[in-house]
């Protein structure tokens, strides 16, 4: 223990001789600490934590099927209704809405009761309901 604190005094009197590195060293240190912390944070929130919005985060369940149609999402929420609540989708395609002279970047397509699974409200606009959704997709799948 001796050994430790002679160690410690003779760090501390070596640092008190070159301020100047012992502020950069300081620096250093905080900046690196700091940007680590809010990284860290960024990740976290993004990729770890629900969002906050959802309702009930803790009950759902995200399976992912990239090569799934529609027809396959309408005979998994046939399927599942002794395993699961309800069931929503979406679909990462890229497309322009306009409206009232405004044209906007919209990424996802979703299923009408996409927000009613998740427990939201949408920002704007009417969520839809599984009725329509279901009748539209029928008429966009048959030939």
């Amino acid at each position: 223990m001796d050994t430790l604190l002679q160690d410690l005094r003779f760090a501390l009197r070596a640092l008190a001789k070159r301020p100047g590195f012992t502020v950069a060293a300081v620096l250093t240190l905080g900046l690196g600490i700091g940007a680590k912390a809010g990284v860290f944070t960024v990740v976290n929130r993004l990729f770890f934590k629900p969002p906050g919005q959802v309702a009930r985060p803790e009950e759902l369940v995200g399976p992912r099927y990239s090569a799934s149609s529609w027809m396959d999402y309408i005979d998994c929420r046939r399927g599942s209704g002794d395993v699961l609540q309800d069931l929503g989708c979406y679909a990462p395609r890229p497309f322009n809405l306009a409206t009232e002279g405004l044209t906007r970047r919209v990424f996802e397509e979703v299923s009408g009761n996409y927000f009613a699974v998740l427990g939201i409200r949408p920002a704007a606009g009417a969520s839809g309901d599984q009725r329509r959704s279901h009748d539209r997709a029928a008429e966009r799948m048959s030939p």
